[in-house]
């Protein structure tokens, strides 16, 4: 991927939420400096997201990620990297941030969990991490490689990105927030916003019971994305075993 491609990726995202956030990586999550600032809420973090599917040759080989952030973590930001107190972040002062952002993003697995056929799918530390500040918008993009292709053709996939610790909350930006790079594959559909993975449910209600009074987020119940991509031969039940056995066997 081409480094204007990946900007531009990040402008078209902004320029749909310039009123509303900013993208950032998780890595910036600064958890020593946020929390500090923010104890006295949780989540600390709210981010909206947008995923590319990224195929090839009938299989699912990757993600591409962008993320979008609140005003506050925008300050909080600021406050840390912007150096010359000018308001605004530089490419040397956003470079901080970015090597940071990796840093956190191999750490958490970038915040996202694939399954196929109900397997977890392994995916690789993040690359083309991008950080760039426009107005009173930061934002970030990043890849994420499957460890190995899964092949698409009668596949049920759960894609979801979350924090177990719920120190951030991550809310799918919109109907469209997860579609293919390029067209998606003959019978391939997706759809945003079923119903969270019992695993997420569980982190979610554990750490809203923790909390107690002061849990403040906003965004609702926790929500997948799911996959499917049906054969012509398989329907039901016969998809989802043969989605089991595909991932299986690799």
């Amino acid at each position: 991927m081409q480094p204007g491609m990946k900007a531009n990726r990040v402008d078209r995202v902004m320029s749909t939420n310039t009123t509303r956030a900013l993208v950032a990586s998780a890595a910036a999550l600064g958890l020593m400096a946020a929390a500090a600032q923010r104890t006295a809420a949780h989540p600390h973090v709210f981010v909206k997201v947008r995923t590319e599917l990224v195929a090839k040759d009938g299989a699912l080989v990757g993600l591409r990620h962008t993320w979008i952030f609140d005003q506050i973590w925008l300050e909080n930001q600021l406050l840390e990297h912007d150096k010359d107190n000018d308001g605004k972040l530089t490419r040397e002062e956003l470079a901080p941030l970015e090597t940071e952002s990796r840093q956190t993003l191999e750490l958490f697995r970038s915040f996202t969990l694939l399954r196929a056929g109900g397997n977890i799918v392994r995916v690789a530390n993040p690359r083309d991490v991008v950080v760039e500040y426009h107005g009173a918008v930061l934002g970030m993009s990043f890849t994420v490689s499957l460890a190995k292709p899964v092949p698409l053709l009668g596949s049920e996939l759960l894609l979801e990105t979350y924090d177990a610790t719920y120190f951030s909350s991550f809310m799918l930006d919109g109907a469209e927030a997860v579609r293919f790079a390029e067209p998606a594959p003959p019978g391939c559909t997706i759809q945003v916003g079923v119903p969270a993975s019992p695993q997420q449910m569980n982190a979610y209600r554990m750490i809203k019971k923790q909390m107690g009074a002061e849990w403040v987020d906003t965004g609702g119940t926790p929500k997948s994305t799911s996959i499917k991509c049906a054969r012509p031969d398989l329907t039901g039940d016969a998809l989802s075993a043969a989605t089991q056995r595909s991932v299986s066997t690799k």
